[in-house]
């Protein structure tokens, strides 16, 4: 067994950082967010923190922070310390009595035995610390990913009946909208009866319900730039992504917290640049609220963005296109946002706390065991 727990023990450090560092990121994010008034920009905090703990935890592991290291101790030499202890007092308290000290070393020996051996098995069971969070690690990693693989093949499922989409009217409208926002590369147009909500997919796909050659062509610009927002902004990519961590590290709450937040920021960032391209926030507004109406009760996989999902976010996002065109960053503060927030978590991954073993206790376990 201590074979195995030195070999999963690595493992084990590296889960314990994660959890450290990917808590302390969503909690700096949050506060960072409450701060910003660009969802493109607070979009972007939230993807650094979800993200970001599985590059420190490796970094903080490999560098080895001594200054800010936090060492676990070992139960295994709980046992030896108590009875020297014992010893020690009893020498103390009779100095003058070799008898004296010899009768109460003898006793306090024999409590420590057994206080020992009151608590075998919690010794035990501690000593292999390693292995218990290794072990929990993969039951909760088993179980959220066979949750979100579920719900990729409940997307699959039905995108595998849509169709190309070749109606001329609907392709012109998107090409004015790639125009406008200086759009380089082909976007794909599908249609799918059985989907309550356009969602884009991929790289290069917008799927389209039935619905959609109801609207006007000022309701079908605002909705296809909302999709092509998406797109550019990779969201189907970094959603899935997010839904992924979230599934492998299920212990951690925060991560549904953050994808949450991830997804709320995604749709109002795209309902900006949508408003941007467009030049008619209210336009948008309006579309949002019918294709709301399409949706109803439907069921959508939770691994996409609907652009119009019920609740009180879509409130708040109409009520954001109400009052004025949202706040779109442009392209060179959106760069020099994400370069500052990168350099930030590398000084994070290098300053930050790491768990790591007391090197004393470790070798002395080895020369036990030896």
């Amino acid at each position: 067994m201590n074979t195995l727990d030195d070999a999963v023990r690595p493992l084990a450090l590296w889960l314990l950082n994660h959890a450290l560092h990917s808590t302390l990121l969503i909690l700096l994010a949050w506060g960072i967010a409450a701060r910003l008034r660009s969802a493109a920009l607070r979009g972007l905090v939230w993807r650094v923190a979800i993200v970001g703990g599985l590059l420190t935890a490796t970094v903080g592991g490999l560098a080895g922070n001594e200054w800010s290291r936090v060492e676990l101790g070992s139960p295994v030499a709980v046992g030896s310390s108590t009875s020297s202890s014992a010893a020690l007092l009893a020498l103390e308290v009779v100095p003058g009595s070799l008898e004296g000290a010899l009768d109460l070393s003898a006793a306090g020996t024999q409590g420590a035995g057994v206080a020992g051996d009151a608590s075998p098995s919690l010794s035990s069971w501690l000593a292999h610390w390693p292995l218990a969070v290794v072990l929990l690690w993969l039951a909760c990693a088993t179980f959220g990913a066979l949750r979100w693989r579920r719900a990729r093949r409940e997307l699959e499922q039905q995108a595998s009946r849509r169709e190309p989409l070749h109606d001329p009217r609907i392709r012109a409208r998107l090409d004015e909208v790639l125009r406008r926002s200086n759009w380089r590369g082909p976007v794909r147009l599908s249609m799918c009866a059985s989907l309550p909500s356009p969602i884009a997919m991929g790289a290069n796909e917008i799927c389209l319900p039935t619905e959609v050659s109801k609207l006007s062509e000022a309701a079908l610009d605002a909705l296809l730039a909302h999709e092509c927002a998406h797109l550019a902004r990779r969201d189907p990519r970094w959603l899935s992504i997010a839904h992924l961590v979230e599934g492998v590290f299920a212990y951690l709450p925060l991560h549904r917290l953050a994808r949450r937040r991830l997804t709320v920021e995604a749709e109002l960032a795209s309902d900006a640049w949508a408003a941007r391209t467009t030049g008619e926030p209210l336009q948008l507004a309006r579309c949002l609220a019918e294709v709301a109406e399409w949706m109803g009760e439907s069921p959508l996989p939770a691994t996409v963005s609907a652009m119009a999902r019920r609740g009180s976010e879509l409130v708040r996002r109409v009520e954001v296109l109400v009052d004025g065109t949202p706040v779109d960053p442009a392209p060179r503060e959106l760069r020099t946002f994400t370069g500052a927030a990168l350099l930030a978590l590398i000084a994070f991954a290098c300053g930050a706390p790491t768990v790591g073993e007391n090197g004393g206790q470790r070798a002395l376990e080895n020369e036990d065991r030896d």
